[in-house]
């Protein structure tokens, strides 16, 4: 199945766009600013749907974490789709 991320996935549209995503089986990239809820929210999500999901700290109001999620975005070897 394919990879998502979703961006401020730990609270609000966000989350309810990744439990719907793992729902259907897809592995998930969160992105949000805080670490522990991000750290809290995959292990929930990963319990329950049975998926894959990696966590990115980043602020998008900075340049430099921007940049970072750029990057795994751009990532060949692990895309998203």
């Amino acid at each position: 199945m394919a990879t998502a991320m979703v961006t401020g996935g730990t609270s609000g549209i966000g989350a309810a766009f990744a439990r719907e995503l793992a729902g259907r089986g897809h592995d998930l990239i969160l992105v949000a600013r805080d670490a522990e809820r991000l750290a809290s929210s995959a292990a929930e999500l990963g319990e329950h749907y049975g998926v894959a999901v990696e966590t990115l700290s980043a602020d998008l109001a900075r340049p430099d974490d921007v940049q970072r999620v750029a990057a795994r975005l751009a990532d060949d070897d692990n895309p998203v789709e």
